[in-house]
């Protein structure tokens, strides 16, 4: 630590002075979210890929349409204090749509086990059902609301 603060650059950080403390903040706020984002404190497990995911995705496959009512979300995986990592839209028009929801089913029972095995934690953001839309013929999860200008304000 003694050789940082003879640093010419760090120096300055280490004295009192107010047009510092603003820079020292900043660094302080850095290193707190490097921390809550390395992988001990916060594991993206929705990016993950495992032999569950594979399964449902390949059962997905194309996921074509003609109409949005072909169109569903399933939720998958598991987050550590409940509810879905993440959601794909698939089609009800895909000769393997019956065993999606059962594949994910395994996916989230999985990640559940996977969790209490390594004692993830999560950020507890609970993800609602995004809804799918046919989209150039194609299911894909409807984009979210954006947030109102009113609703953004308070």
């Amino acid at each position: 630590m003694q050789m940082l603060r003879d640093h010419p650059t760090v120096e300055n950080l280490w004295q009192g002075r107010p047009e510092k403390m603003m820079m020292r903040t900043s660094l302080i706020s850095l290193a707190i979210a490097a921390l809550a984002l390395s992988p001990a404190w916060a594991a993206s497990p929705a990016k993950k890929t495992s032999p569950e995911i594979e399964a449902v995705k390949k059962a997905i496959g194309k996921a074509s349409c003609d109409s949005n009512d072909q169109c569903k979300a399933v939720p998958m995986g598991a987050k550590a204090c409940g509810g879905p990592e993440f959601f794909l839209a698939y089609s009800t028009k895909g000769e393997h749509a019956a065993k999606i929801p059962d594949l994910a089913t395994n996916h989230r029972i999985a990640r559940e086990k996977e969790i209490a095995a390594n004692g993830e934690m999560s950020d507890c953001k609970m993800l609602t059902d995004p809804g799918a839309q046919c989209v150039a013929n194609k299911c894909v999860l409807k984009p979210e609301p954006k947030a109102s200008a009113s609703a953004s304000a308070s």
